[in-house]
Formats: C-alpha cells, sequence, structure tokens
C-alpha cells in the first residue's frame, strides 16, 4: 500500500532537496527542434545549404500559417522562403546564401518546393508532442473550413452544374475530411453507415466536427432530445451511440442503443452487452449494486455477447471466452482489452499484489500496442503508479517517465477531440510531483506561462496538484493562490496541511480534517502517514488501519516513531521494508538523517537505487555524499549514471552539475568545463551554472571561452551579486558601447551597493578612449555624481585617487607624497635591475613588482632590451643543439619569444613558425598578452615617477609615434599567442615559488613544456636557465634564425637584416661590430637609443678593446650629427662595462676614464668639460661603484697625456685645462693641481 502516495514529492523536498526538480521539464519541450527539422530538410536537395536561414524562417511566427495550411506548400510560401534562404547573418552564412542567391529562379523555387514538402511532415515528428497535437488541429480545422469554404462556392454555382457528379465529389472529400476528426475507433463505423445513410450521418459529423461545438456536449443533448433526423434509423442511432462512446458519455450511449435495439436494430445482443457492460461498470463506479446480467446474454450466439456474459456473471472461464472472441476493428479491440484488465484486476481479489498489478499492466501493454487511446493510457499511468507505490517497479525511473508520456499523449489526445483533458493534465502533474519535477508540475497544469488551458488550469484536482509542487519549492503564494479554487474536502485539507508543513507549522489539525474527509483506502493512508510525521497520530486510528492495511501500517507505525524522536525504534521497523517500498526506502534515510548518521543515509539511497533501478536516488545519493565531504564516493555514482543513464533521463542536468562541482573542488577544470557546458545544452537559462563556467574560464585565463559563454547568455544575462558585475563589465566592454556599458555598470552600484572597488571600476570606465566628450550629458552628469559620492566615502582613495589643483607645483608636491619610495624600497628596485639585468632573474618579476602586465614590460623594454641572445658560448650552443634536435616537433613559445617574433618582417615571422609542427601557449600567457594590448591600445604618452636624485615627482614623455610603436608590438604578442593552439596551465607546477597569478604568464609556459616534454621558445635568458635547471629544453628567436640560416632557409642578407632589426629593437645581446652599430644607427636616423641599449649589455665589453674602439667610432660620428646624445652612450657604455668588469674595482675606474677623456677630446658644443664629467660621476653612482676615487683627476690626466703627444708639453696642459673651463670652481682647481703637481 503507497504511505505517502502523491506527497513522495514532498519527502524529497522534506528530506535533503529535490536534486531531480526540474529536470522533465526540460524533456517536455523538444529543444532545437527547427535546427533538426532544417538539417533533415535540406539532405533532399543538393548545395548550396542555408541552414541557419531556414532555421530562423520557421521560428518566425508568420510561419505557423504555413504550417497550419492543410493544402500544404503554395506559391505564397515558396516565395517566402526562397527569400528567406537569400540572405542570412554571418560570413559563412552569407556566403552560402549568396550562392542560393545566385542559382536561377526557376531552380531555387524547384529545390524551396522539396525543402517546404519536408518540413510541413518533418514539424510534427521533431517538435513536442503538445505543440505537434495543435499543429494537427489546427490543420484539420483550417481543412474543413477550406473545404467548407470551397462547398459554399460551388452552391453559389450548383445551378450552373447540370453533371451533379461534381457536387458528389465535393461532398464525399468534406465527409473523409470530417471523419478524420473523429476518435479513431469510431472512425470505421461512420464510414460503413454513411455509405448506406449520408444525409443523417453527414449530418451528424457536420455538427460533431464544428469546431465552435463541444460534441460530448453536444451528444448529451441529442440524447435527451432525440431529434427525428438522428432516431428515424436504427443504424444512425447505433452509430449516434458509438460516437458518444468514444467521446466519453457512457449515458448517452446507453441511451442511443437502447433506442436503436427496441427499434430492431441488427446485432442486437452485440449491442445489449455493451448496454449491459457500461450499466455495470457506472453502477461500480457510483458505489451501487449492479443490475442483473440480461437472460438473453446468456443465449446469444453472438460471441461479444457471450464474452461480456461470461465477465459479468463471475465465470471461472471469463478469461479464455474473451481471448477467444476474434475482432476485427480498433473499437472491438478496445473492448476486448478492457474487459482482460478487468479480469485481471478483479483476480487481485480484496488485497492488491505486486504481481496483480504486473499483470494488469501486460494486458493493457498488449493492448495499447493494438489501439493507443487515451482511456487506456491513463489507465495504464494508474497502475504504474500503484505498481510504484507498492515496491514492485525494478526501475522507478523508466516507469515514471512512461507514466508522464502517457498522461501527457492522453491530454493531447483529448485535446485535439475536443474532450475535457483535465483528468490527463492532472495525472502527469501527479507523476511529475512523484517524480520530484515540481517545476515541471507547475508548468503543465498552469495557464498563462504555463501549458496548460484555463479549463485544465482552473479543475480542481489540477489546482491541487500545482498547490503541493508550489508548497514543495516555497513558492507559497502560488499554492495559497490554488487553495482559494480547491472546494471543501480531502484535497483541501491535505494543501493547507502541506503548506503547514512546509512552513514549519503544525499541520495535525488539517491532517485529522483530511481524514475524517477522506475517501478510499488511498486518501485515508496519505492522511494518516500526514498525521503521523506531525506526531499526532492518535493509537485508536492506527490500530484501526492497521487491521485494514497492515503493510501501510508499518511503515506509518515507523513514520510514528520517528517523529517522537525513537529513531532506532522507527530504523528497527523500517529496515525490512527499505527494499520492498520506495517510500519506506525514502523515509528510513530521512530517519537516519534526523538521527545524525548522515552515511548511512546516504548508503540506503545507494542501495535502494541499485534495489529499484532508480537513477533519481542515485542522484540524491550522490548529492548527500558530496554534502559529507565523501567526494569519491559521489563522484564515483555520478560518473556511473553519466555513463548508464539515456540523454531522455530527466535528472541528467543535475547529475551533470553535481559532476562539474565535484570535478571542480578535484581540480580537474577540464572536466568540470566539458560538464558545465553539457549542462548549459539542456537548460540555458540556468544563471548559476553559466556563471560557474564563466568563472572557470576565467580562473583558467581562457577569455575568448569566457567571451563565448557570456555571450550564449544573451541580453538577460545579468550579474546576481558584486564580484559578478566585475566580470560582467569586463566581459561586455569587447561588445557593448562605451555609453551602454557606462549605464549598466551605474544600474549595478544601485543594486549591490557603492562598494569602494565597484564604484571606481564603474568609474574608471569614463576614463576610457578619452571618451567623455562622447557621453550624454545625463550620464556625464551621473559620473561627476557618483565621482562626488566616492570622494565622500571614501576620502583615502583605495582604488581610485583623484588630484585636483590649479596650482601645478602644489600638485607636483602631492604626486610627490604619494610616490616616495623609502630607501630600502628603492635599493631593491636597484638590486632587482641588477639581477635581471645580469640575467639572473626573469624580467616578468619586473612587472610583478609594479603591478604591470607581463606584455606592457616587455613591450617597453623595462630594463632596456628584451635578452633574447646571450653571450656565453655554451648557452649559444644549447639552444643550437636544441633547434637542430627538435625542429619539426611541438614547441610551448613564451611571450618575449612572441614579442620578439613580431618585430620581423612578415615573411620571416612565417618561415619561423613553420619551422615546428606545432605552437602551443597557455591561457594565462594569453590573458596576460591581452590585458597588455589593452592597456597600450590607450596610447598614453606621458608617465608620473619618482626621482630620487630630486626627491620629487618627475613627468616623463614619449612621442605619440612611440606610443603608436608600443601599442602595435602589444598587439603583436596578443595576436602571435592567439595563433597557437591555447591551452590550459596543467595543475602540476614545476616551479613551486612561482605558483602565483602574477608569474603565471611565463610559469605556465613552463608548466606545459615540462608536462608535454617538448621544447620551450623563450627570448628571456633567465627563464631559459631556471627551466633547463628543471630538465626542460629551451631555445631562442636567434637561435632558430641561426639555424634557418645554416640550412639556407634564409640568405646571409636576409640574417643580416634581421639581426640589424633586432638590435634597433632594441633586442639583445648581439655581438656588435661598428658596421653593423653604424648600419642601425643610419636605419634610426641617428637615434642612439638602441645603440646604447646594445653597448649597455656587458656582450658589448667581452673584449675590452674592441668595446673601446667600438665607442670611439660612435662617438666620432654622434659629434658630427647628434652630439646631444653623447652623454646618453657614455653613461650606457659605462654601465656595460660595470655589469662586465664589476668588481675590478679601480682597474674599471681607470677604463671609466679612458672613456669619458676620449669623449671629451672629440667633444664639440653642446659637449663640454662639465658635461663629460658630470655623467661620468652619475653613472658611476647608477652602477653603485661611486665608493671609488673621484673620476676627474684620472680624466684630466688622460686628456692631458694624450694631447701631448700630438702638442708640446706646456701647450698641452692649458689646452687641457681648458676643457674644464666651464666647470665649478672646486673641480676646476682639482684640474689644476693634478695638472701642475
Amino acid at each position: 500500500m503507497d504511505v505517502v502516495s502523491l506527497t513522495v514529492g514532498q519527502y524529497l523536498a522534506k528530506a535533503g532537496g529535490a536534486p531531480l526538480a526540474r529536470s522533465l521539464g526540460q524533456q517536455l519541450t523538444k529543444r532545437r527542434w527547427a535546427r533538426r527539422v532544417a538539417a533533415k530538410a535540406l539532405k533532399k536537395v543538393d548545395r548550396p545549404r542555408p541552414r541557419r536561414a531556414l532555421v530562423r524562417w520557421l521560428k518566425d511566427p508568420k510561419t505557423w500559417d504555413f504550417l497550419a495550411n492543410p493544402d500544404g506548400p503554395n506559391a505564397e510560401t515558396i516565395d517566402s522562403l526562397d527569400e528567406a534562404l537569400s540572405r542570412a547573418q554571418g560570413t559563412y552564412f552569407r556566403h552560402v546564401s549568396k550562392n542560393w542567391s545566385w542559382m536561377n529562379r526557376e531552380t531555387r523555387r524547384s529545390r524551396a518546393q522539396v525543402i517546404l514538402d519536408e518540413v510541413y511532415h518533418l514539424v510534427l515528428t521533431e517538435h513536442d508532442p503538445g505543440w505537434a497535437t495543435r499543429l494537427a488541429s489546427e490543420r484539420s480545422l483550417a481543412a474543413t473550413k477550406s473545404v467548407g469554404g470551397k462547398v459554399d462556392d460551388l452552391a453559389e454555382k450548383v445551378d450552373e452544374i447540370r453533371d451533379g457528379r461534381r457536387q458528389d465529389q465535393v461532398n464525399s472529400a468534406l465527409t473523409k475530411v470530417r471523419i478524420a476528426q473523429l476518435p479513431e475507433i469510431v472512425r470505421h463505423t461512420f464510414s460503413t453507415v454513411n455509405e448506406k445513410e449520408p444525409g443523417a450521418t453527414g449530418r451528424m459529423l457536420q455538427h460533431l466536427t464544428d469546431s465552435d461545438v463541444n460534441p460530448a456536449q453536444l451528444l448529451r443533448d441529442w440524447a435527451d432530445t432525440k431529434p427525428e433526423w438522428l432516431v428515424g434509423d436504427a443504424n444512425v442511432c447505433l452509430v449516434a451511440g458509438d460516437a458518444a462512446y468514444a467521446y466519453n458519455v457512457p449515458k448517452a450511449a446507453v441511451e442511443f442503443w437502447q433506442y436503436a435495439i427496441d427499434d430492431g436494430a441488427p446485432r442486437a445482443d452485440y449491442y445489449r452487452a455493451r448496454v449491459a457492460l457500461i450499466l455495470n461498470e457506472m453502477a461500480m463506479v457510483e458505489g451501487r449494486e449492479p443490475p442483473p446480467v440480461s437472460d438473453a446474454l446468456a443465449t446469444s450466439t453472438d460471441e461479444f455477447a457471450a464474452a461480456v456474459y461470461s465477465v459479468l456473471s463471475n465465470s471461472p472461464d471469463a478469461a479464455s471466452v474473451v481471448t477467444s472472441w476474434a475482432v476485427d476493428d480498433r473499437l472491438d479491440q478496445l473492448i476486448r482489452t478492457t474487459l482482460l484488465y478487468r479480469l485481471s484486476m478483479e483476480s487481485c481479489g480484496d488485497r492488491i499484489t505486486v504481481e496483480c498489478l504486473d499483470a494488469a499492466l501486460k494486458v493493457l501493454e498488449d493492448g495499447l500496442a493494438l489501439t493507443k487511446t487515451s482511456g487506456l493510457s491513463l489507465q495504464r499511468v494508474t497502475l504504474l503508479l500503484a505498481r510504484i507505490a507498492h515496491g514492485g517497479s525494478r526501475q522507478v525511473e523508466v516507469d515514471l517517465l512512461e507514466a508522464r508520456d502517457l498522461a501527457l499523449f492522453a491530454r493531447d489526445v483529448r485535446r485535439s477531440l475536443r474532450i475535457s483533458s483535465n483528468e490527463a493534465v492532472a495525472m502527469a502533474c501527479q507523476v511529475l510531483i512523484q517524480y520530484g519535477d515540481f517545476d515541471a508540475a507547475i508548468r503543465v497544469g498552469s495557464s498563462g506561462s504555463g501549458d496548460a488551458t484555463i479549463a485544465e488550469a482552473n479543475d480542481a484536482k489540477v489546482r491541487t496538484h500545482v498547490a503541493i509542487a508550489a508548497c514543495a519549492t516555497d513558492r507559497f503564494d502560488l499554492a495559497d493562490e490554488c487553495l482559494e479554487y480547491i472546494p471543501e474536502g480531502f484535497d483541501r485539507h491535505r494543501v493547507m496541511a502541506m503548506i503547514l508543513e512546509c512552513r514549519d507549522q503544525d499541520p495535525s489539525e488539517e491532517w485529522s480534517n483530511a481524514i475524517a474527509l477522506a475517501e478510499g483506502e488511498q486518501e485515508r493512508a496519505q492522511a494518516i502517514a500526514g498525521l503521523a510525521r506531525a506526531g499526532a497520530a492518535d493509537q485508536a486510528t492506527l490500530l484501526t488501519f492497521a487491521a485494514e492495511n497492515p503493510d501501510a501500517a508499518k511503515e506509518i507505525a515507523a513514520i510514528t516513531s520517528a517523529a517522537a524522536g525513537n529513531y532506532e525504534e522507527a530504523i528497527e521497523q523500517l529496515r525490512p521494508l527499505q527494499n520492498q517500498s520506495i517510500t519506506a526506502a525514502l523515509a528510513l534515510s530521512d530517519v537516519y538523517r534526523r538521527a545524525e548518521r548522515p552515511l548511512d543515509s546516504a548508503q540506503v539511497l545507494r542501495d535502494a537505487a541499485d534495489a529499484f533501478g532508480d537513477p533519481g536516488m542515485s542522484l540524491r545519493a550522490a548529492t548527500e555524499y558530496a554534502r559529507l565531504e565523501r567526494k569519491d564516493e559521489a563522484q564515483e555514482i555520478v560518473e556511473n549514471l553519466l555513463l548508464t543513464s539515456g540523454e531522455g533521463w530527466g535528472g541528467r542536468a543535475d547529475a551533470m552539475g553535481l559532476g562539474a562541482q565535484l570535478a571542480y573542488d578535484a581540480g580537474d577544470m577540464e572536466r568540470a568545463i566539458a560538464l558545465m557546458r553539457s549542462y548549459l545544452k539542456i537548460r540555458p537559462d540556468d544563471a548559476k551554472v553559466r556563471w560557474g563556467l564563466v568563472g572557470t574560464h576565467i580562473r583558467l585565463r581562457d577569455l575568448e571561452q569566457a567571451r563565448l559563454t557570456f555571450a550564449e547568455g544573451g541580453s538577460e544575462f545579468k550579474p546576481r551579486d558584486e564580484r559578478e558585475a566585475h566580470v560582467w563589465l569586463q566581459l561586455a566592454s569587447s561588445k557593448l558601447p562605451l555609453e551602454e556599458l557606462i549605464a549598466n555598470g551605474l544600474t549595478f552600484l544601485d543594486q549591490f551597493g557603492r562598494s569602494a572597488e565597484l564604484s571606481a571600476h564603474v568609474l574608471s570606465l569614463g576614463f576610457m578612449h578619452d571618451a567623455k566628450d562622447d557621453l550624454s550629458q545625463g550620464l556625464t552628469v551621473q559620473l561627476q555624481q557618483e565621482m562626488a559620492r566616492y570622494r565622500e566615502a571614501y576620502p583615502a582613495g583605495e582604488f581610485l585617487q583623484e588630484i585636483q589643483g590649479d596650482d601645478v607645483e602644489d600638485l607636483m608636491r602631492r604626486m610627490s607624497d604619494r610616490l616616495r619610495r623609502s630607501e630600502e624600497d628603492q635599493q631593491r628596485d636597484l638590486d632587482l635591475s641588477r639581477h635581471i639585468g645580469s640575467g639572473a632573474v626573469p624580467t616578468a618579476f619586473l612587472a610583478a613588482r609594479y603591478g604591470k602586465s607581463y606584455g606592457e614590460v616587455l613591450v617597453k623594454r623595462g630594463i632596456g632590451v628584451i635578452p633574447a641572445r646571450h653571450p656565453d658560448p655554451l648557452e649559444e650552443q644549447a639552444c643550437n643543439r636544441e633547434v637542430d634536435a627538435h625542429r619539426d616537433g611541438d614547441v610551448v613559445i613564451e611571450s618575449s619569444a612572441a614579442l620578439v617574433v613580431g618585430l620581423l618582417s612578415d615573411d620571416l615571422q612565417q618561415k619561423l613558425r613553420s619551422v615546428f609542427r606545432r605552437r602551443l601557449s597557455t591561457h594565462d600567457a594569453v590573458f596576460d598578452a591581452e590585458r597588455a594590448m589593452r592597456s597600450l591600445a590607450l596610447r598614453a604618452t606621458g608617465t608620473v615617477y619618482y626621482d630620487a636624485e630630486s626627491d620629487s615627482a618627475r613627468v616623463t614623455e614619449v612621442s605619440a609615434e612611440v606610443a603608436d610603436q608600443w601599442a602595435t608590438e602589444g598587439e603583436r604578442i596578443y595576436r602571435e599567442l592567439q595563433s597557437c593552439q591555447v591551452l590550459p596551465r596543467p595543475s602540476v607546477r614545476v616551479l613551486a615559488e612561482a605558483d602565483s597569478d602574477e608569474f603565471a604568464p611565463w610559469a605556465s609556459c613552463v608548466d606545459l613544456a615540462a608536462a608535454r616534454g617538448i621544447l620551450l621558445w623563450t627570448d628571456d635568458i633567465a627563464i631559459r636557465r631556471i627551466s633547463r635547471a628543471l630538465s626542460i629544453r629551451c631555445i631562442s628567436t636567434p637561435a632558430v634564425l641561426g639555424w634557418m640560416r645554416r640550412e639556407s632557409r634564409i640568405t646571409e642578407a636576409i640574417h643580416s637584416d634581421a639581426i640589424q632589426t633586432l638590435i634597433a629593437s632594441r633586442v639583445g645581446d648581439f655581438p656588435l661590430v661598428g658596421s653593423d652599430a653604424l648600419e642601425v644607427l643610419e636605419r634610426n636616423d641617428w637615434d642612439v637609443t638602441a645603440v646604447a641599449v646594445a653597448i649597455a649589455r656587458p656582450a658589448a665589453w667581452i673584449a675590452r678593446g674592441a668595446g673601446i674602439e667600438l665607442y670611439a667610432q660612435l662617438v666620432v660620428e654622434l659629434m658630427l650629427r647628434r652630439p646631444e646624445q653623447v652623454p646618453l652612450l657614455l653613461r650606457s657604455a659605462i654601465s656595460g662595462l660595470t655589469a662586465r668588469y664589476e668588481g675590478r674595482g679601480e682597474d674599471l675606474i681607470h677604463t671609466i676614464e679612458a672613456l669619458a677623456s676620449l669623449t671629451l677630446l672629440q667633444a664639440r658644443l653642446p659637449i663640454t668639460g662639465a658635461v663629460v664629467v658630470a655623467t661620468t660621476r652619475l653613472a658611476i653612482k647608477q652602477c653603485g661603484i661611486d665608493q671609488y676615487s673621484d673620476p676627474l683627476r684620472g680624466i684630466a690626466r688622460l686628456v692631458r697625456d694624450t694631447l701631448a703627444s700630438q702638442i708640446p708639453g706646456d701647450l698641452s696642459t692649458r689646452f687641457a685645462v681648458s676643457l674644464f673651463g666651464d666647470m665649478v670652481d672646486e673641480d676646476r682647481q682639482a684640474v689644476v693641481q693634478e695638472l701642475f703637481k
């Protein structure tokens, strides 16, 4: 016996949630029907096949008129489709549609005709059954009206038609159309009688198929009034009875048949038997004593009459008599199935057993295979639910899905026949509630936004089930609304009790009222179970019920014990029943949970899932295990569910959602993403999961997929909290106009509060691309108001600082206060620069230090140069060796290499890329590159920095051309990395010290190369050193260029030009010779910056003599063309010398003095002794070697000695002193003392 029957859904909600909720609803409407129809229809024609255009046309509401047309495609429809297929959106789809439009008109129309013929039929099989049924009904109605219209037209011309055969043809066609609108089981009877009595039968058909008439009510009226045209012929009267039977009006059927029998109708015994059967069934339903069986049936020779007599007289041979009855039409097949079903149920006696239910279900299954009617379908639904309640179902999920489909089939059939479908809708809701899909139950039973008609939604039973579903989902407003339409009785008090339970209020009084009003065993069982859950079931009631229903009483007794807190007693009572009844298993799981034994609760669910073959129970068990942090067990259950359950299983989406969460928690992002994507195919409107997928992509730095997932959410996809608001603004910035983006941001401030971070984010949008002037006045005012609020609420300016004022000196002083760095910070910055310059630390550390993107530091040459090549011959040999060995393999390209490659010509870039089979990169690298690209795209030319020498803020500016060049290089890095196969960062980190977001752009590439055992292509010597220490093979761009030159893939001239290009772009460390350096200077219009960077690298001073000789050449050329750039060259040379010979002490100072003296001897205005000495002193201090002697005396002495070799001694000394004449007195005195001592 079903203890809680219709309240199983409530158990699901109260005992840990409803993980299966909403799942069936996703199956109620076949999704993507238009795509399937388009794909199948287009297979009937040759290419081109504009599928997207056809899908859009199918979804157009105007297309309904064509689909409902009973005559199929017409010329107007063909033209409409041809026009639609000739235009589409999207580059590819425009191309396909363009090809379509290029065909000649006749070809296009011919193919459109073929497509339309397929579409006309496919929509009925590919769409939701309810929708398809309504469409078929519309076609039938249109056909009726169309034929009716043709008949009217013909009537106007009837006088002109001498041959009556044409009118007969029209009448015949009209009759066939109308017969097709009747219930299937009476179509044959109508066709047969119509041939003999076309007048009366045709009139009956006309009235029954009138779309404005309720056929059931019409038949009742005819049974009462008995119009002469209908009862004048016994055969017509019999047909009317068959129609009444088919339209579920049994009393009218009896009236018509009895009248016909009295009038001498043929097959009188057959119809007497049908009358007797109906009267017997009506008496049983109404609780009356059935009328006695007619003696005429006992002696009849009619097989059916004999079968009915054997059933009604309880003959022991009844089953064999019924089975031996030979039937030849669908109506008799239906009647025989009904008789066998009745015998099967009567064989159970007073107590229903699982075996009895199985036998009856088999009878209905066989009957439905022969004649699928709404009545048999609903009978099978009732028995399927009963079998589940009795614990006889071993595939609960399968039984519930079948019950759902049958109930909805019955609903659609009855709608199409204009018979009341309320019962079918109520049963569908009941099934969905028992399944736990409360949202689907509400949708099926509600009008307006739901699927129900007004009549269905207003039915008391339907309202009852909708109220129960609303209660289980805490939609108490809807439950209360439904309650107003439920009349006094058992259902009303049951719903009121459930509402109180869901609100954690005492429902005892309402359950007691429900018990008093219960009709039948099932309703009493439900009410007593509810009273037991409330802990208010009295002993007398339980004893009385137990005497009548011992099995159900055991469960109720256990529920009573649990309600009283006697958990152990309840557990003992329920354990023997857990494999016999699904409700007992649910109750036992609930008791374990309340007794704080959650693992036992989960295990009961898992065992019950195996016992009853119910994947929904497995999912509940997995959910419980996940809640208990037993994630391995949960993952095992979920993966098995996804493997074994079919695509049609309603809980599949929930299983995917749980599996995605478990995979995410376990760090398996690839699996989590795959499951979330599959989930969203089933439930595309689930904002929680979509935001989860977006967040996962962002966590993996996969902005491209994050934007795609975001865009698929549509315009209604909005943030639900502040964190999501930040993400929304970030992703929407690439597709929305700035004004719309800011307007949304201001809305989010109202929704989620004006935190410092969110306010700063929204306000910063107003500074993008200097777009303020483009904003509307109203929006500008709003931004100003928000800025005022921000200043007032956050005066410290945690995320956004504003400095205003007219006094420039005051502004700079305040800027200095904000930017000033402590001596410790300055020393750390200096040490970091030295370590990066020496190749000990990656350049990316500079980005982490200042909170910049790695890509931006590379583009702006944060240490002056990109250290692509190293002068160490062993390092160069290692790179060359790896290129030789692995040139046809896979390679991971890191951001520094992406930038260097992008500096070369397009043709050379392509040749570099072709050296390797596949180029890989990581989402972290691409994410950083995009961040850099966006920042550099602003083309800012000014930068405020803190100058330690002056202890003040300074402004440095670059030209607009340089800003443009930076933006171009930033985009090149992004495009180069994006053109690779971009992968997530492996979960195994080979560099534990670099396992943070700030190092991810380069460390993720190291991890990927390590995980796949492939080359790492990087132009940062420090990253190569770190990677080789981890046994990762590395290469550089110069090494690849060298291999291409050695293999004759490029010429020596191209290679030389590439090296000069890299030197000019401040990529090092290439050996410099005079010709190369002068070539670079000339290429850069004698701008010394690139050459100065190269000469500031240690590699330029490996051979000190050659370095000094090169420096002298450069000084001579610059003195002739750009003398003002000589101090930069001198500082750079001193920097390079210091980096190469650091630790050499006075010997290093003497070399620096030599460079300075050489510079002064070549000097011409504006370069003077004071300038050279000041530059030398500053460079020595910046290099950290100012602890040695001041270089002034050494420079003066070297200048005098050099001059002495060319002019007489006294004259050379005086000339040397004159070179220092513009210096301060103290320095001039020191020069004189040194030269004249």
